[in-house]
């Protein structure tokens, strides 16, 4: 912790030999933040670095959550409440936490500011490699009783390399990093039984144990300000009644794998599926010493991150796939000037661009134009011509 007699700041620094030796699960530099007592996270999930409110959602110091600043070099890199790019912890150099920065370089804060220095090149050529890998083959099971193996797969890799351009005078460092995570997942929901499939509802059910009644909606009748209607008789859909796109539709559909946890037959199918990780995060960031009171950086960065749950209907349906996932990019390019005047006089020019995208997303599992087409091909013929402003309707 130190103390400057002139500023109001108080100011915790976790140094370049914290960073490298101390164990972070998330890899992400900005948890380093909560080694201060006066930190709190109030971010639930797991504190990883593409996840953008990560490093936001912190009180400093009595701060409100998401009100104070995100800093990578200086530089901030929020978008509204939410953070943007995050180095890798192997090109942090060290991390700083400032509580009561109500001074004039610092904007967009209630009064707490987390700083992430990332490294610069040398004289000397370094580098690190890594590798963390979980693998079921090396874990213990999952299930003693039944032996089940353990799903759960992660592997981070990656490195760094500084070195010299021109001695003295330019330098270049380099940092990726490359994650590759399945994680098993469970989904279970209700599915129509194959009476009910055929429009026989005789057997189903509500909470009460009472039918779970079918209305014929072409008996609706509205007498005075009520609307009525009449049940299909013995509570089945007689085939002729059922739509022909509407088969079409349930023939894609999958039916039950088990029993129900009720009468009504609530979660009658569950599956086990895989939630797949691929993220990559790069930097380059090049030092100029123009003369011995003249210095100068620049810094290009960026991590993309696609999250996707796999298909976990037994037969793979084009229609109804798991539209669960996940795409989390962010870039950050910075650039900073330091001209030493004199003694007593330092001019500082920095700026830097950020940009993010946050989705709940999955693209790749999307039913395309063509899986539709089979089912209503006149529709889907217009649909493709009104995209095609040159076709006649």
């Amino acid at each position: 912790m130190a103390v400057k007699f002139n500023t109001t700041s108080l100011e915790l620094t976790i140094d370049n030999t914290m960073v490298k030796n101390l164990p972070i699960v998330a890899r992400n530099p900005f948890t380093l933040a909560l080694l201060n007592p006066a930190v709190v996270s109030r971010y639930t999930a797991q504190k990883n670095p593409f996840f953008m409110w990560a490093a936001s959602s912190v009180e400093v110091g009595g701060s409100q959550n998401t009100s104070g600043d995100v800093l990578v070099d200086g530089m901030p890199v929020m978008l509204g409440p939410k953070s943007s790019y995050a180095p890798t912890m192997d090109n942090t150099t060290e991390v700083t936490v400032q509580q009561n920065s109500v001074d004039a370089e610092y904007g967009h804060s209630s009064g707490g500011i987390l700083n992430v220095s990332a490294k610069s090149g040398t004289n000397e050529i370094h580098g690190t490699t890594y590798y963390f890998g979980r693998n079921p083959a090396l874990n213990a099971v999952s299930n003693p009783l039944n032996r089940a193996p353990n799903l759960v797969r992660n592997h981070i890799w990656g490195g760094t390399v500084g070195n010299p351009w021109k001695k003295n005078r330019i330098f270049n460092f380099f940092a990726y990093e490359q994650w590759r995570q399945r994680d098993p997942q469970f989904e279970q929901r209700r599915m129509m039984t194959p009476q009910e499939r055929d429009g026989d509802f005789s057997q189903s059910l509500n909470i009460n144990g009472g039918l779970r009644t079918i209305y014929d909606p072409l008996t609706s009748q509205l007498q005075g300000a009520q609307a009525t209607r009449q049940a299909f008789a013995g509570n089945v859909v007689p085939k002729a009644r059922i739509d022909p796109s509407a088969s079409k539709f349930l023939a894609e559909m999958w039916g039950p794998n088990r029993a129900g946890t009720d009468i009504t037959g609530l979660n009658n199918f569950g599956a086990s599926y895989v939630r797949q990780l691929f993220y990559h995060n790069l930097s380059n960031r090049t030092d100029f010493n123009i003369k011995d009171n003249l210095r100068s950086f620049v810094r290009v960065s960026r991590f993309r991150t696609k999250l996707e749950d796999q298909n976990f209907t037994p037969n793979k349906s084009r229609l109804f796939p798991n539209p669960n996932g996940g795409a989390m990019h962010a870039l950050n390019v910075s650039g900073d000037l330091v001209w030493t005047i004199g003694p007593r006089t330092v001019l500082n020019f920095r700026g830097n661009y950020i940009s993010n995208n946050d989705d709940y997303d999955a693209p790749e599992q999307y039913a395309t134009l063509a899986n539709y087409k089979e089912f209503f091909p006149r529709a889907t013929d217009f649909y493709t011509r009104y995209l095609d402003f040159g076709a006649p309707f």
